[in-house]
This record gives C-alpha cells, structure tokens and sequence, in this order.
C-alpha cells in the first residue's frame, strides 16, 4: 500500500507527505482515550483516534 501512495514522489519529504495526505483525506477520526484499534484494524475500518492514525 505504502509504494502505490508513494509512487512518483522521490524524497523522503515527499514521500512522507503523500502518506500524511492519505491518511488525512482516507480516515476518519473517532474520538476516545488510548487506542482502541491498532494499525491494522485502523486500516480496515478507515477510522481511528489520534494514536491509532499515528
């Protein structure tokens, strides 16, 4: 997933932005304390608290 949002960037800058980008555009976020759902769960469910979309 990382290569296909990352394609034709060539820093790290960029690189970095483009994901920070997706995430921005691609989850939701959902209010609650600590982390509820993980990386992997976060992806599935496309929404997320803070430390989950961290």
């Amino acid at each position: 997933m990382a290569k296909s949002i990352t394609s034709g960037a060539t820093s790290y800058t960029s690189k970095a932005t483009k994901i920070f980008n997706w995430v921005r555009d691609h989850l939701a976020y959902s209010f609650y304390y600590n982390t509820k759902y993980g990386a992997v769960k976060t992806l599935s469910y496309r929404k997320g608290n803070c430390v989950d979309h961290a």
